[in-house]
């Protein structure tokens, strides 16, 4: 199965420069908290899951991620077969900490209200399962806001650049009546030539609106 993985293109490019680096996991990770040094991936289970962009508890939470703590070059990670080291925890412990002095803090659920980052960063870890676990009981455990959290080391050719890329699709979008079409062409051209793997996304994106005339061939 895939998960989904948001990154700043600057970092992929860093890893495609590094062809010695067999491993993603300390380019693409992060801490667990503060005062872990275990770097994991972050990831999602789905490019756009439902229950973050429209989290009742939590609705603005897409929306501080996209500026805080992601990027917007989607990333496919290819998980093995059997894998004991990927899990899904709910994010909506360390939300809910994050969110204790909005004015949205009566939509936060009882169970989400921590009285410290540490006691959140702990209710968080302690609602890790497996995800295979997760995947077979999701209702069962009606998490806010699941999260994969990947422990195992991921080998760099299990991960690559999805052709769906739904948030810079939206940024050209939002920028569509600032570009003609064929010069909007020239644009997804030039991330082409500037990000490796998204040659995918590039074709099947200008064959939805814009004819691929000059679309770069595959890399060598």
């Amino acid at each position: 199965m895939e998960v989904y993985h948001y990154v700043d293109p600057e970092i992929w490019k860093t890893i495609q420069k590094k062809p010695g680096d067999k491993e993603v996991n300390r380019a693409l990770g992060s801490c667990l908290g503060p005062e872990r040094d275990e770097k994991v991936i972050f990831a999602l289970l789905r490019p756009r899951p439902g229950s973050w962009l429209q989290n009742p508890h939590f609705p603005f939470v897409w929306e501080r991620f996209l500026w805080g703590r992601i990027g917007r070059l989607l990333l496919e990670i290819v998980l093995p077969d059997e894998d004991d080291g990927v899990f899904v925890a709910d994010w909506g412990h360390r939300e809910g900490f994050i969110e204790r002095s909005s004015s949205r803090n009566n939509l936060i659920p009882e169970s989400y209200r921590h009285s410290s980052e540490g006691e959140s960063v702990e209710a968080y870890l302690l609602s890790r399962v497996s995800i295979k676990e997760y995947l077979q009981r999701e209702k069962e455990f009606s998490y806010s806001l699941p999260e994969v959290i990947v422990v195992s080391r991921i080998h760099r050719n299990r991960v690559v650049v999805s052709k769906s890329q739904p948030l810079i699709e939206e940024q050209l979008e939002r920028e569509r009546s600032l570009y003609g079409l064929y010069i909007r062409t020239a644009v997804v051209q030039d991330w082409v030539k500037e990000i490796p793997g998204l040659e995918g996304w590039a074709r099947s994106y200008l064959e939805r609106g814009v004819p691929p005339e000059n679309l770069s061939k595959e890399r060598a």
